[in-house]
C-alpha cells in the first residue's frame, strides 16, 4: 500500500468495539497472511472495501419451499465457522461466534410487470455489492430471497472476501442443495462434519515450515530478479494520479465447439484447459501492449493443498505468473511455457502476494496496483450443481461488482457446455466497447491457435468481422482528382484564369502570375537546351525569393524533377546528395555555385546567365515526349538516414496532385488568402507553402531565412502583409507567439512537423479563427492526416490529435507481426493510398523494407486510378485509432526523432561520430530536461588511452552534418549504462548538467572593473542554458540551439531595447555580444552614443533596483 494511496483516503475514526456484542465467541484465532492483506487493503476507503464484496445469485425454477431454504441457509452458517466470523479492529485476529442467526430478507416482485420486476431485482443486486461491510461488526455473510413470479425465485448471497472465496461458493451451493433436500424430506443430516476455517488459520500459523517458506519466497524472488515491466494496457482515458476502483462487467461466451477444441488440443500436449487459456491470454496481452514481459495474477485455492475440499473461508492466494512472450514463437511453445509456469507456481503457492511485494521492494505508484494489474481465473464447472436442489432447476451466476481491485479481471466460468468469460474492468480507464473488442480478439486468437499450434503468435488472427468492419469504416472513400495533371499545370491553369493577380511577394518585391509564368517558361527553355527532360533530376540551390519559385516551376515544366540543395548544408553533404541523385544539372546563383560540386555537369546561374534567360522564349512548353507522366518524379527530398548517409525520397506528380487537391478542400485555401512561407525548400512541407497557394490563385509571401528565424521580424512580416495563413512547426509558432503576435479571427494556423502541445494549441486558438494539426512523413507526400483543433467548452486544454486521413489515403495500425491492431490498440502507423511515393532513390533494399504491399485496403478503394501502386509505407511512428475515429500519435518505434520540425535519424549522428578517431562507443538521444527545450545530446566512450576533445569532435561533425543535426552537447563517459539484455539503457544516460560545474552564482551588483553587460549576459545565458557561462564562451558551444537563441535575443531586447543579431551569434563570444549592449550608468541612463533607458529587467539583474531603493 503506497503512502500516496493512504493519504488520498479519509482518516479512519476510532470505534467502540465489543467482541461479544454479536454473541458468544466460540474461538479467536490469528488471521491468515492473506486475510491481513485484504484487511489492510480494505482500510484504503469505501471504494477499496467494496471491491471485496462478493455476491452470487441462484435462480430457481419450480415450487420452492421457502422455509426449507431458510433453514438450510441457517444450517450452512452453523456448519461453517468462517460465515460466523468477524475480523478484529487491528486485523490480526478472527473472532468466530458460537452461533449467528442468519436473517433472510424476503421480497415479492411477482406482482410487478416484467420490466419493473427486472429493475427491482437489479436494484437488489446493486445493493448487495454496494453496501459496505464493517469487518469488525457486521455479519460478513448475507442472504435475501426474491420471488419474481410463479415458480420463479432468486436467492442472493453476499459475503466479504475476507471470509469467502471462489472455491467456497462451490462448496456453499453444493451443501445448500443437500441441506435443502434434508429439510424438504425431513431426512437426517447426511453431510460429513466439515473442516473448520479456524483450524486452517491455526495450521498456517503453526505448521508452515520455515524451510518451505524460504523455498517458496526464494522461488518467487527468482521469478522477479529485476523490476517487472509495468503492463501498459491501452486505456481509453488518461490514468488517474491515484488508483481508482470503479468497475463494470461485460460477458463474452466461447461456444461449445471451441471449448471442446481447447480441451482436446491442450490434452494432446499434456496441458490443462487452464494452461491453454493462460497461454492465449498472455499472448493477447502481449499483442495488445506490444510488450513481452507479461505478469498475470491467478487466484490459487488453498483448500486442495490443505486437503480440505469442503472448507469455506478465505483460502485463496494471488500468484503473479510472469511470462516472457516472444511473438515470433509458435503458440505450442507458449502453451508449454504456460503449463510449466502454472505447475511451478502452484507448487509454491503459499507465499502470499503481499509477502513477495515486501521482499521485492518495487517502486510504488499510487496510480497502479503493484506488480499485478490483471487477474485471470478458471472457475470450477458448476453445471453439476444445477439439479442439486430437489424438485428445482437452478442457474448460478456471479453478481457484477461496481468496484474492483484489478484493472482487468477475467473469470472463465464453465456453464451449459460453454465457457463464459466474465470480465470486470476499471471504468476510469476503459470503455465497455473496448473490453468487448478485446474479448472478441481473445476468441479469434484462440480459434487460430486450435487450428494450428505451430502458428507464430504474431500471425494468429485478432480481428473478427465486426472489428475489421470498424477499421474499414475509418478509411475515407475514394475522391476524384485530376490524376493526369502535373504539379506545375495547376499553376498554369490558375495563371490563365488570373494572370494579373499577384502570385508572390518576396523582399518587398511582388510578382504577378503572368510574370512568374514568363520567368519560369524562360528558364524551362534554357533547361531543355541542355537536354533536360523527363526523368532527369535538377538540383536547386537558390536564396529565398521569386526566382526560387520560378526555378522550381521551370524544372517541373521541363519534365524533370527538382532536388533541393540547402546552401547552408556542409559541402560534403551537398556533394553526396548531388552524386547520389545523379543530378543532370544545377540551378543556382554565383553566391552558392561553389557550394556544390557537379563534377563537370552543367550549371545554370540565374544571375550570371540572366542575358541568356532573358533571350529565351516566354511561351509555355507544349506537350511532348520530354514531359513528365503522373508517375514521374516531381521532386526528390533527402532525409536523414540511419546508416550515416541521407536518403532521397522520390515523390511523383500523382502524389503531389492528390495532396494539393485534398489540401484545397481541407484545411482549405482560397484565392483571397495570403500565405507566409517560412520553411526551407529542403523540408518537404515547403511544397504546401509554395505550390498550394499558386494552385488556387492565392499569394505566397516568402520570408527570407533571417526573418523566418527571428520572431520580431516574422511578426512584422505577418502583420504588414495582412497574411491570412501560415504553416509552421510548433517551434516556429512559439517563436511568433513569444514575439507578441496578437493574431486575427480571420487567420488560419497550420501546425505540423512535430507534436503540437495542448498549451500551444490553446494559445493559437485564442488568436486565430482556425487551428489545424497536420501529420505525415515525406514518404507519403507532406501531410497524410489533418485535424481541425477546436476549443473546449469546459475551458480545459484543447484535445490535440492528428485527425483523419486526407482524401484517397488509408491509415492502418499494424502490430509487430504485420497484423492489424483493433481500434484503440497501439501499433505502427502504416500509410497507403495515392500519396505514397516511389520509395528511396536507388535504394531497393531500403525501399522494400519500408514500402510493403497493401493487403489491408479493400480492392475497390483503388478503382479510382488502378495504375497507382497499392503500397503501404511503414512510418516507424506509433499510434492508434481513438474511439472517436481520430488518430493519436504516440511517438516513435525506432531511433528516429523530430527536433524543431526536422526529421533526424539518431543513427546518422552516431555513425558519423563513430567515424571520428578515438571513439569506442556512441549513443545519441534527445533530452527534454526542461519543458520545451529539446536538445540533441551525444554520449561517447573513448578508446583506452585516448583523450577526446569535444570542440574537435564538433568541428568534425560540422563538416558532414547540417546544423540542425549537430548535438548541443557531447558528453564523454567511461562507459554507457546497459540494460540486463546488454542494450544501451538510454534512460540511464546522465544529463549534460551532471558533467558541468556548479551552476553560476546569483548575479550581484557589478564589481569594480567588471563590465556589467558581461555580468548580465552571463547570468541570462546561464539561466537559459542551465550551465555556467563565462565571457569567452560561445552560446551554441554551451549547448544552445536556434530556439533558445531566439528566446535569449527576445529577453535581451525586452531588458535593454537592443536587438542581438542572431546571424553573428555563432561566431562570437559572450564578451563580444555584450560589447554591443547599452552601458548603464548609476542613474539608470546609458552611456553616450547608446540611446534609450535600460529596462527594469536589466536594472534588476545588475542590482541597480536595490541601489535605487537604498538611495531613496
Amino acid at each position: 500500500m503506497s503512502t500516496a494511496a493512504i493519504a488520498a483516503t479519509p482518516i479512519l475514526e476510532p470505534v467502540d468495539y465489543d467482541p461479544f456484542a454479536g454473541g458468544a465467541l466460540e474461538r479467536v484465532v490469528p488471521t491468515t497472511r492473506a486475510q491481513r492483506e485484504i484487511w489492510l487493503a480494505d482500510q484504503l476507503g469505501q471504494d477499496a472495501s467494496l471491491a471485496f464484496n462478493l455476491a452470487v445469485r441462484l435462480r430457481f425454477h419450480g415450487e420452492l419451499d421457502v422455509d426449507a431454504l431458510c433453514q438450510a441457509l441457517q444450517d450452512l452458517a452453523d456448519r461453517h465457522d468462517a460465515l460466523r466470523a468477524n475480523v478484529a479492529p487491528d486485523g490480526l485476529e478472527l473472532c468466530i461466534r458460537s452461533s449467528a442467526p442468519l436473517p433472510v430478507e424476503y421480497f415479492d416482485f411477482a406482482g410487478f410487470g416484467p420490466v419493473d420486476a427486472g429493475a427491482a431485482v437489479s436494484e437488489r443486486f446493486d445493493r448487495a455489492v454496494q453496501t459496505p461491510f464493517s469487518l469488525a461488526v457486521d455479519p460478513l455473510f448475507r442472504a435475501e430471497l426474491m420471488r419474481i413470479g410463479a415458480g420463479e425465485h432468486v436467492l442472493l448471497l453476499a459475503a466479504h472476501h475476507v471470509v469467502c472465496d471462489g472455491w467456497s461458493w462451490w462448496v456453499i451451493v453444493r451443501e445448500l442443495g443437500a441441506l435443502y433436500g434434508q429439510h424438504l424430506a425431513r431426512r437426517e443430516p447426511q453431510l460429513p462434519e466439515p473442516a473448520t476455517f479456524g483450524d486452517f488459520c491455526l495450521d498456517e500459523a503453526e505448521s508452515y515450515e520455515p524451510s518451505k517458506r524460504e523455498a517458496d519466497e526464494a522461488y518467487w524472488q527468482g521469478r522477479f530478479p529485476g523490476a517487472a515491466t509495468v503492463l501498459e494496457l491501452p486505456a481509453d482515458r488518461t490514468r488517474p494520479p491515484v488508483r481508482s476502483f470503479a468497475s463494470a462487467w461485460v460477458d463474452h461466451v466461447l461456444d461449445e465447439d471451441l471449448l471442446c477444441a481447447l480441451r482436446h488440443v491442450g490434452a494432446r500436449r499434456n496441458a490443462s484447459l487452464f494452461a491453454m487459456l493462460l497461454a492465449g491470454f498472455s499472448g493477447l496481452l502481449a499483442r495488445l501492449t506490444g510488450q513481452s514481459d507479461i505478469v498475470i495474477g491467478i487466484p490459487a485455492a488453498g483448500q486442495p493443498v490443505a486437503g480440505c475440499d469442503d472448507l469455506v473461508g478465505h483460502c485463496v492466494n494471488t500468484l503473479p505468473l510472469r511470462f516472457d512472450v516472444d511473438a515470433s514463437d509458435a503458440f505450442s511453445k507458449l502453451l508449454d511455457v504456460a503449463q510449466g509456469t502454472l505447475l511451478d507456481a502452484l507448487d509454491h503457492q503459499q507465499c502470499t502476494l503481499g509477502t513477495l511485494l515486501t521482499r521485492l521492494r518495487l517502486p510504488r505508484d499510487p496510480a497502479r496496483m503493484p506488480l499485478v494489474s490483471v487477474l485471470f481465473n478458471l472457475d470450477q464447472a458448476i453445471d453439476q450443481q444445477s439439479e442439486a436442489f430437489e424438485g428445482l432447476a437452478m442457474e448460478f451466476d456471479s453478481v457484477p461488482r461496481t468496484f474492483e481491485t484489478f484493472e482487468l479481471f477475467v473469470n472463465a466460468v464453465q456453464a451449459k457446455g460453454q465457457l463464459r468469460l466474465e470480465c470486470q474492468y476499471n471504468t476510469d480507464l476503459f470503455d465497455a466497447a473496448t473490453i468487448r473488442r478485446w474479448l472478441r480478439a481473445y476468441e479469434c486468437l484462440l480459434r487460430g491457435a486450435v487450428e494450428s499450434l505451430s502458428t507464430e503468435l504474431r500471425r494468429l488472427p485478432m480481428l473478427d468481422a465486426e472489428t475489421r468492419s470498424e477499421l474499414g469504416q475509418l478509411q475515407p472513400g475514394p475522391v476524384e482528382y485530376d490524376y493526369a495533371c502535373r504539379v506545375h499545370e495547376y499553376f498554369e491553369r490558375q495563371c490563365d484564369r488570373t494572370p494579373m493577380r499577384r502570385a508572390v511577394l518576396a523582399g518587398g518585391t511582388g510578382c504577378s502570375y503572368q510574370d512568374l509564368e514568363a520567368r519560369a517558361n524562360q528558364i524551362a527553355h534554357v533547361l531543355r537546351e541542355h537536354g533536360i527532360g523527363r526523368g532527369a533530376l535538377v538540383g536547386v540551390a537558390i536564396g529565398r525569393g521569386v526566382d526560387m519559385l520560378a526555378a522550381l516551376l521551370a524544372i517541373l515544366k521541363s519534365g524533370a524533377g527538382y532536388v533541393p540543395l540547402d546552401p547552408a548544408f556542409p559541402t560534403e553533404r551537398l556533394a553526396f546528395m548531388a552524386a547520389d541523385a545523379g543530378l543532370a544539372m544545377l540551378v543556382t546563383t554565383r553566391e552558392h555555385a561553389d557550394r556544390v560540386d557537379l563534377r563537370g555537369r552543367p550549371v545554370l546561374l540565374l544571375d550570371a546567365d540572366s542575358g541568356r534567360i532573358h533571350d529565351a522564349s516566354a511561351q509555355r512548353l507544349g506537350p511532348d515526349a520530354d514531359c513528365a507522366s503522373p508517375e514521374d518524379p516531381a521532386y526528390v527530398i533527402y532525409t536523414s538516414g540511419s546508416t550515416g548517409r541521407p536518403k532521397g525520397v522520390v515523390v511523383p506528380h500523382r502524389a503531389v496532385s492528390n495532396f494539393l487537391s485534398s489540401m484545397r478542400a481541407s484545411p482549405g485555401l482560397s484565392e483571397h488568402d495570403r500565405l507566409v512561407a517560412v520553411t526551407t525548400l529542403s523540408f518537404d512541407i515547403a511544397v504546401l507553402e509554395l505550390l498550394l497557394p499558386l494552385s488556387v490563385g492565392a499569394e505566397v509571401i516568402v520570408a527570407d531565412r533571417d526573418t523566418a528565424s527571428d520572431g520580431q521580424a516574422l511578426r512584422a512580416l505577418v502583420e504588414s502583409s495582412n497574411a491570412t495563413v501560415m504553416q509552421g512547426t510548433p517551434s516556429s509558432w512559439r517563436l511568433l507567439l513569444e514575439a507578441g503576435w496578437k493574431g486575427s479571427s480571420a487567420f488560419k494556423a497550420l501546425c505540423g512537423g512535430e507534436p503540437m502541445a495542448p498549451d500551444l494549441a490553446a494559445s493559437l486558438l485564442s488568436r486565430c479563427g482556425s487551428v489545424w494539426n497536420l501529420y505525415g512523413p515525406t514518404e507519403t507526400t507532406v501531410w497524410s492526416t489533418c485535424a481541425h483543433i477546436e476549443r473546449r467548452g469546459d475551458g480545459a486544454m484543447p484535445d490535440v490529435h492528428i485527425g483523419r486521413p486526407i482524401t484517397n489515403t488509408s491509415i492502418w495500425i499494424v502490430d509487430g507481426g504485420g497484423e492489424l491492431c483493433p481500434l484503440g490498440v497501439p501499433g505502427e502507423i502504416c500509410i497507403g493510398g495515392h500519396g505514397v511515393t516511389r520509395g528511396y532513390l536507388d535504394r531497393p533494399e531500403l525501399t522494400s523494407a519500408r514500402f510493403i504491399p497493401d493487403r489491408y485496403t479493400f480492392a475497390e478503394s483503388n478503382d479510382l486510378h488502378p495504375v497507382v501502386p497499392a503500397w503501404l509505407y511503414r512510418t516507424g511512428d506509433r499510434g492508434r485509432w481513438r474511439k472517436d475515429g481520430n488518430l493519436e500519435h504516440m511517438g516513435r518505434l525506432d531511433n528516429q526523432v523530430k527536433v524543431r520540425g526536422y526529421r533526424i535519424e539518431l543513427g546518422e549522428i552516431e555513425a558519423n561520430l563513430c567515424a571520428c578517431t578515438g571513439i569506442a562507443r556512441v549513443a545519441a538521444i534527445v533530452r527534454e530536461d526542461r519543458p520545451d527545450d529539446l536538445r540533441l545530446v551525444a554520449y561517447v566512450v573513448p578508446l583506452p588511452g585516448t583523450v577526446l576533445d569535444e570542440a574537435a569532435l564538433k568541428n568534425q561533425l560540422q563538416g558532414v552534418l547540417p546544423a540542425y543535426m549537430l548535438p548541443q552537447h557531447i558528453v564523454v563517459l567511461d562507459g554507457l549504462p546497459e540494460l540486463p539484455n546488454g542494450k544501451i539503457d538510454r534512460n540511464g544516460l546522465p544529463p549534460p548538467l551532471a558533467k558541468a560545474s556548479a551552476p553560476a552564482a546569483k548575479v550581484e551588483a557589478p564589481a569594480t572593473g567588471i563590465d556589467p553587460r558581461v555580468r548580465y549576459l552571463s547570468g541570462l545565458w546561464s539561466e537559459l542554458l542551465g550551465v555556467p557561462a563565462s565571457a569567452e564562451d560561445n552560446f551554441f558551444e554551451l549547448g544552445g540551439h536556434s530556439m533558445l537563441a531566439v528566446q535569449m535575443a527576445s529577453r535581451v531586447q525586452r531588458d535593454t531595447g537592443h536587438r542581438i543579431k542572431l546571424i553573428s551569434l555563432g561566431a562570437e563570444t559572450l564578451c563580444q555580444v555584450a560589447s554591443r549592449l547599452p552601458m548603464p550608468d548609476s542613474s539608470g541612463g546609458s552611456s553616450a552614443g547608446v540611446g534609450g533607458r535600460i529596462g527594469s529587467g536589466l536594472r534588476r539583474l545588475l542590482g541597480m533596483d536595490k541601489a535605487d531603493q537604498e538611495a531613496r
